[in-house]
Parts: C-alpha cells; structure tokens; sequence
C-alpha cells in the first residue's frame, strides 16, 4: 500500500508540474482539462484527506495563476492593437479580457487582480497609434508598470484611479433618501440628488441598484466632495474590494457592458 501511495502522490506531483507550465504560458484550457482529468485521478486515489486537500488548493491556484497569465495577455493584445490604431481589434481584445476576468473571477482571483485590469484598460483606451503621441512609443511592459501605479500619478490623473462608467445609470439609497450616479467606478462614485444636511468626511452605509438587475448590494461610502452645480456628491468606497466588483461581473453575466 505505501508503495501504491508513492506512486500516485508522484503522479499528481508531475501532473501538477505539467499543469504550471501550461499556467504559465497562460494557456487556460490546457490547464483546465489537465486538472479536471487530476480531480478524478485523485478522487480514484487510496490517498487521505489531507493529501487529497493539498492537491485541490495547489490545482486551484494553479487555475487561479493560468488566468492571470491569460488576461495579461489579452490586455497586451489589446494595446498592440491600439498602437496600430485599430480600435475594433483593441474591443474584440478588451471584450475577451473582461470575458477572461470574469472566469478568473468565478475561481478566485483576488479583487485587486480587477481593480488593476480596470486601471489597465484605462491604458488600452487612451494609448493612441504609434507616431501620433509620444506615449505611443513607451514599450507596454514599462507603460504597464509606469503607468498603473496611481501613487506615481500627477495631477488630475492621480485622481482618477479608476475607470469610470456613466452606464447604466446606479440607484443610490444612502441616509433615507434617494440618489443616482452621474459616474461611477471602483474606487468610488459621484451622486446627484439632495444633499442637503449631509457632512464631509462622513461615511455611510449605502444599497446600491443597477439599472436592469434586480439585486441589490450594501456598502460603506466616505464623502468627500459637495458639487454645488449638478447637486451631486462625490466621495469613494472604504476598500477596493468591494460590492462593486461583484455589481460589474453580474452586470456582464447579463450582457449589460459597462461604459
């Protein structure tokens, strides 16, 4: 029996070493097969429980890792493209990223992974075709990494941590009244309505709706800003790792982009 059992903790040791290397060239259906053919070999196994379980984690972080790999992929297509200049490339490459996201998502990517595609994305959309900007000419693995880190951002830009989405429109109840989105993202988002008796620095919980989903999310919001000229409120979220995430991937699952 020991003998038996050595030969299959070998065996899934090497197949889990196939499946990392297939992880990390971000061939994603590889490394699914691969470890769905593992799942049954362990399930068949004379193996215990706690061999059993370290298989399982480091097969899900495996499926985790293929993803990310496969994202940053799709996002370096999509910036290649807009370097080209051809925007519908640079949307069929974004779409199949967001598509990507979301299944990374499903298995357990961390939320920051979602929060730095968004910034990412943001990239994509304002690098322009190459020789018509001087940005055009930064090579993308530098640009990624100059670029995302908002605590090297200046100016406005370092505002704007986020992408911003104006569609579909949230419903906002926030200290028993009601308010809607003029622009929403991430990190935060500005609201129009009465603001009348509200305070800076005050944080509130929140129930969040989006146009066209029924389901509702609850939030933490800091205000941080009164805009005066369209009656808004501007503020942001306590953590990145918030509702929002969640809003945006049920917001896809229904085919509702946001924009």
């Amino acid at each position: 029996m020991d003998r038996l059992l050595a030969n299959q903790r070998a065996q899934i040791l090497q197949e889990l070493r196939a499946a990392r290397a297939s992880a990390n060239q971000g061939q994603v259906d590889q490394v699914v097969q691969r470890l769905q053919r593992l799942a049954k070999f362990v399930g068949a196994s004379k193996l215990g429980n706690e061999d059993r379980q370290k298989a399982r984690e480091e097969a899900l972080k495996i499926q985790r890792d293929a993803y990310r790999k496969f994202v940053d992929t799709l996002l370096n297509e999509a910036i290649t493209a807009a370097r080209q200049g051809d925007k519908d490339k640079r949307g069929d490459w974004l779409k199949k990223a967001r598509e990507a996201l979301s299944k990374a998502m499903i298995v357990g990517v961390e939320p920051e992974f979602a929060d730095q595609f968004e910034k990412r994305c943001q990239i994509v959309l304002e690098t322009q075709p190459q020789g018509t900007s001087e940005k055009a000419h930064i090579d993308k693995d530098t640009e990624w990494a100059n670029r995302s880190r908002p605590d090297e951002l200046k100016g406005e830009k370092a505002k704007r941590r986020h992408l911003r989405f104006e569609t579909p429109k949230l419903t906002v109840a926030m200290a028993g009244r009601s308010f809607v989105t003029v622009n929403w993202a991430l990190g935060g988002m500005r609201i129009a309505g009465e603001t009348e008796g509200l305070r800076l620095g005050t944080t509130l919980d929140v129930t969040i709706r989006a146009e066209g989903l029924d389901e509702t999310f609850n939030e933490q919001f800091t205000l941080l800003r009164f805009e005066p000229s369209q009656s808004a409120i501007a503020g942001r979220f306590q953590t990145t790792d918030n509702k929002v995430v969640v809003l945006i991937g049920k917001l896809r699952k229904a085919g509702m982009e946001p924009y």
